[in-house]
């Protein structure tokens, strides 16, 4: 996070992997404590936390495990988060059916804000189906999620100020960056 503010990055986003202890919010309260502690130590940098696929034993899996984290960061404004599409599909979430997607959303917002979202990582899912918790990025439209996803979340207002990146197989990215351009709707 050092390297953040020499850079002048104002966002640092963490991955997070499995955890071994059986007593899962007592490594949330570890985790938080840990970031309470270097957010006083690195001023003006946001860790934003990205949500997983749902594997089992994965410290942050929904809206929940989020709003759990945040509940326990002392400054707010120095915790963010990251949706990252194939991520919420590989948890089970449908964002392809717009029902689903909106109730996801409207659950973020209420539950943790939307000033706390601070980037959007697009990317399809070469997982086998719903739920499966598998990683696997595809360029967008070559997956399972589909474009007309994508296409309503980048002309979703709410995201207006909110980053995108493109998360896909590098040797695609021209044409990824295209895609998602060709789905832009509004101004």
């Amino acid at each position: 996070m050092n390297y953040c503010l020499q850079l002048h990055i104002n966002n640092y986003c963490l991955h997070l992997n499995s955890y071994e202890d059986s007593d899962k919010s007592k490594i949330m309260k570890q985790l938080a404590d840990h970031l309470n502690a270097l957010h006083l130590k690195v001023p003006n940098v946001v860790t934003v936390i990205e949500n997983s696929c749902g594997e089992e034993k994965m410290l942050i899996k929904d809206v929940e495990d989020l709003k759990n984290l945040q509940i326990l960061i002392e400054d707010k404004s120095r915790i963010g988060f990251a949706i990252d599409t194939c991520h919420l599909f590989a948890s089970g979430v449908d964002i392809r059916v717009e029902e689903t997607y909106e109730n996801f959303f409207e659950r973020f917002e209420q539950e943790i804000g939307m000033d706390s979202l601070k980037v959007i990582f697009l990317n399809d899912s070469q997982a086998g189906v719903l739920g499966s918790q598998e990683d696997e990025h595809a360029s967008i439209g070559d997956g399972n999620i589909g474009v007309d996803c994508f296409k309503r979340i980048v002309n979703d207002v709410r995201f207006k100020n909110i980053p995108f990146i493109l998360e896909t197989p590098i040797a695609e990215h021209s044409k990824n960056f295209d895609t998602v351009y060709g789905l832009i709707t509004t101004g």
